[in-house]
C-alpha cells in the first residue's frame, strides 16, 4: 500500500512568504502515487482560489499536471469520462 499526500499555500508576493492553506492525504485505498497526489493538491487549491471569488495563480512544479490542468480549461476541451482510468 502507497500513500499519496497533497498540499497547498498561498503566496505573499509582497512579503515574499508562503501561508500554508490545506493538506491532505489522497483518497481511497488504492492506485496512490505522487501524481494523484499532486492533482489532488492543485484541484483543492483551484477550489479554494475559486470560493475566495478573487484572481489567482495555480502553481504547481508538476509538469504534467500543469499540462493537463491547461487542456482540461481549453474551451473545447472534452469533459474526462468514467470509462477512463483514473477518471476522478
Amino acid at each position: 500500500m502507497r500513500i499519496a499526500t497533497w498540499a497547498f499555500c498561498i503566496a505573499s508576493v509582497s512579503g515574499g512568504t508562503f501561508h500554508p492553506v490545506g493538506a491532505g492525504g489522497a483518497r481511497g485505498l488504492l492506485y496512490h502515487s505522487t501524481l494523484r497526489g499532486d492533482f489532488t493538491g492543485a484541484i483543492a487549491a483551484s477550489k479554494h482560489g475559486l470560493y475566495t471569488g478573487k484572481k489567482f495563480i495555480l502553481w504547481t512544479d508538476n509538469a504534467l499536471v500543469f499540462d493537463r490542468i491547461r487542456a482540461f480549461v481549453a474551451p473545447n476541451a472534452p469533459c474526462p469520462k468514467r470509462s477512463q482510468n483514473d477518471h476522478d
